[in-house]
């Protein structure tokens, strides 16, 4: 049998022959006068007699090609949706041929950045907890061209080896700075890209290191990870991590509510350093901390909170009216200014992270610059923040020190590019690598469901991608080594997430 579109094709071809057909009878026909007939004439030819067409069977040609019309237009919608089904499929081909030319460039980048990241990982081996930072493009060069057989073992370069930055305990030189900081508190200013969140965490995991007791309380206007903290309640009542809805003014009361929390404490153990003193008692509490990120959009937002609500009050008739709102903004600096002054000799501190290296830019009390130390993280493409601090307007050395120093910083930064720095004066003025902490975002001190305020290490098994690539430079198939550390099956959801975490660590 014939298919509806052939069907269809012979109606229309018979319905337009007929309709020709039909046409070309209802012409007249010329008489020359030699007696012949004919349906054109040519230029210049006469006639005797013009005669109708035939017209006998003109009117079954008509009703042929109207019935072959009306049939032609009846089966037009099915042909019209077959012809949509398969543009349809084309488009449904089309677009599954460029997902998968996409997938098989995915594999191909995935494939050349394992071979790049083993090359890196040929001068690092690093493992959760150890703070050796980034090695050099020196030691990466002499690391790829030493033999890894037929070579002493003391002459051999060790993976795990610490680099200058570290001190004689192989502590990273700069989280013990920090940590040992007489002044206690910290203005650091830090731009886009600069390593400030690598920095922050690090130093936090550091400080419960040495002193599993350290108290910290974060503020920020920008989501992100806290080490867990973000999930967890404090002494006050509320998350360690108070978040600021830059939309919503009223979330800066949660903060100044923290800080008010923070000052009680403050005074309470002003009373115990007292008692140990008339006792002879040792006082040595231990750190308490509070984080303020993006501090000038913090300022901003509670400058907009205090006129919100002294709108609404000034809205409110007299005899209505409450208490005058309180200026948010002073508020918040009073506090951070009482907490410079009087929180050293209790080991209360106050870290500022915002855009600028002096105290007065942050609304602080000029005469307390001398209270904060000074740290600066910086790299290539992210050196505003050091410039500025070294050879700016208001440089933390002298100028001729600042350009001395700043000069050494370029240098570092232009032997290794993709090295994390960061600019100290809490130990005289120093330009310090900060440690490379892959992983370090992801890293939890909390169990899951662990609502206490004091980390607790984790019970799941410690899943490292540098594990992964140790046992790449052993020889195992980079799949084979996915599912060992990560204890996984080879095409599962699992292992698609363990191949990312790995790649997202070492590249």
């Amino acid at each position: 049998m014939l298919s509806k579109n052939t069907f269809l094709a012979l109606t229309i071809a018979l319905s337009l022959s007929s309709v020709v057909a039909t046409t070309g009878n209802l012409l007249p026909q010329y008489v020359l006068s030699d007696g012949s007939t004919t349906e054109r004439l040519s230029p210049g030819e006469s006639f005797s007699e013009a005669k109708p067409g035939f017209w006998w069977y003109k009117i079954p040609l008509m009703f042929f090609a109207s019935g072959g019309s009306i049939v032609g237009l009846m089966l037009l919608p099915s042909a019209q949706r077959r012809y949509q089904a398969i543009m349809t499929n084309e488009q449904i081909d089309t677009q599954a041929m460029i997902e998968a030319r996409s997938e098989v460039a995915k594999e191909e980048a995935l494939a050349i950045a394992v071979e790049q990241a083993e090359q890196r990982a040929i001068a690092a081996s690093v493992s959760n907890g150890n703070y050796t930072a980034l090695p050099t493009q020196s030691q990466v060069e002499s690391s790829a061209a030493a033999p890894t057989r037929d070579q002493p073992a003391e002459t051999q370069v060790r993976h795990d080896q610490p680099q200058q930055v570290m001190n004689d305990d192989g502590v990273n030189l700069l989280f013990e700075r920090i940590y040992s900081n007489k002044k206690k508190h910290l203005l650091i200013p830090a731009e886009t890209g600069s390593g400030k969140t690598t920095l922050l965490l690090g130093v936090v995991d550091y400080y419960l290191r040495r002193d599993n007791n350290s108290k910290f309380f974060f503020s920020t206007a920008k989501p992100g990870p806290f080490l867990g903290f973000e999930d967890v309640k404090a002494e006050d009542g509320k998350k360690h991590v108070i978040l600021l809805d830059m939309s919503h003014s009223y979330t800066v009361e949660a903060l100044i509510e923290r800080l008010e929390w923070v000052i009680k404490e403050m005074v309470r153990r002003q009373h115990e350093r007292t008692k140990a003193e008339q006792t002879g008692k040792e006082y040595n509490p231990s750190p308490l901390i509070v984080v303020l990120d993006e501090w000038l959009a913090t300022l901003s937002l509670a400058d907009s909170h205090t006129k919100e609500m002294i709108r609404e009050w000034q809205s409110v008739s007299a005899q209505e009216r409450g208490d005058k709102p309180i200026n948010y903004k002073d508020r918040l600096v009073d506090i951070i200014n009482n907490i410079a002054i009087m929180g050293r000799e209790d080991n209360v501190a106050v870290w500022i992270f915002g855009q600028d290296h002096q105290v007065q830019n942050a609304g602080i009390n000029t005469g307390l610059q001398k209270n904060f130390g000074v740290v600066v993280p910086f790299r290539k493409g992210a050196e505003q923040a050091v410039e500025h601090a070294l050879i700016g307007r208001s440089p933390v050395p002298t100028h001729a020190q600042g350009k001395e120093i700043y000069a050494s910083a370029l240098t570092k930064m232009n032997q290794e590019p993709n090295v994390y720095l960061a600019y100290s004066n809490i130990y005289g003025h120093e330009i310090l690598n900060v440690p490379y902490l892959p992983g370090i975002k992801r890293k939890r001190l909390f169990s899951d469901g662990d609502t206490t305020s004091s980390p607790q290490p984790s019970t799941s098994p410690t899943k490292n991608p540098w594990d992964v690539v140790a046992l790449r430079k052993e020889g195992a198939d980079l799949a084979d080594a996915i599912c060992q550390v990560y204890g996984c099956e080879k095409g599962t959801i699992e292992f698609n997430r363990a191949k990312l975490a790995v790649m997202s660590a070492i590249s």
